[in-house]
């Protein structure tokens, strides 16, 4: 009788550590799966961001572009102007010159 309880006692400690087993292979199998999820969740996001990166610098360099064209033309129709009122300032003066040397 001792015999069997032995041997029975033998079976259960053996099928428990079967199934602590078991169980801690399903635990390391649900981490690994945990782990894969979250890292293609985070592939993800950093190729969203990557790709509004490149956007917004894509925008931002057009952007730049549209506003140096803008400054160019300002620059251009300041020394136009500047010119111009140059031109006439050296007229008035000569006027001027004119009217005073027939005084």
């Amino acid at each position: 009788m001792k015999d069997i309880k032995a041997t029975l006692d033998l079976i259960v400690v053996v099928v428990g550590i079967l199934g602590a087993f078991y169980r801690l292979a399903k635990i390391e199998q649900k981490i690994y799966e945990t782990i894969e999820n979250v890292k293609d969740s985070l592939l993800e996001k950093i190729n969203t961001n990557a790709n509004q990166i490149d956007k917004y610098i894509a925008i931002r360099s057009e952007k730049d572009e549209w506003a140096e064209y803008l400054r160019h033309a300002l620059d251009e129709k300041i020394d136009h102007k500047f010119n111009r009122l140059h031109e006439q300032v050296k007229e008035l003066k000569l006027e001027i010159k004119e009217l005073k040397e027939l005084q």
